[in-house]
């Protein structure tokens, strides 16, 4: 609320309290990430979250804030940890596939893809990726956005 009220060093300061308030939580660093993810400063993304927890969420957030600041290696090598952990999850084999995607890597997309929709990904905007219908991949905030 203080960002959209025009305050956004206020917002960061109370984005710092509650961060130290509950250190433990994941919750509010997946929040504090996907927060500056929007407002276009994934390097703070990046450092806040290498200090949360390691959940599937913030290691998730962490690959999306690696790969927006150029770091596809280092977002492949979260990805790959986070699918090998939880190989469950369908969001992150729906990052990944949208990522492979922005790199020109369409089979890598695909076959991710098809896994996350399978583990029960219902995105209108990756099933049209999928069909052939949507030439560019999702947008990676967006889709982060519908995942959680």
């Amino acid at each position: 609320m203080l960002d959209a009220g025009g305050q956004p060093s206020e917002a960061a300061t109370s984005l710092d309290r509650a961060l130290h308030a509950s250190p433990d939580q994941p919750e509010p660093y997946v929040q504090a990430c996907l927060y500056l993810l929007r407002k276009g400063r994934a390097p703070d993304a990046v450092r806040v979250s290498t200090k949360a927890p390691q959940t599937r969420e913030t290691l998730l957030v962490r690959a999306v804030a690696l790969e927006l600041t150029a770091g596809t290696a280092a977002a492949q090598g979260i990805l790959e940890q986070v699918q090998n952990r939880w190989p469950e999850w369908a969001p992150a084999w729906a990052v990944d596939g949208v990522i492979a995607g922005i790199h020109g890597r369409r089979n890598d997309a695909v076959a991710s893809l098809r896994t996350a929709v399978a583990l029960g990904a219902t995105s209108k905007e990756l099933k049209a990726y999928l069909e052939g219908t949507q030439a560019p991949p999702p947008d990676l905030l967006a889709l982060l956005a519908q995942l959680r």
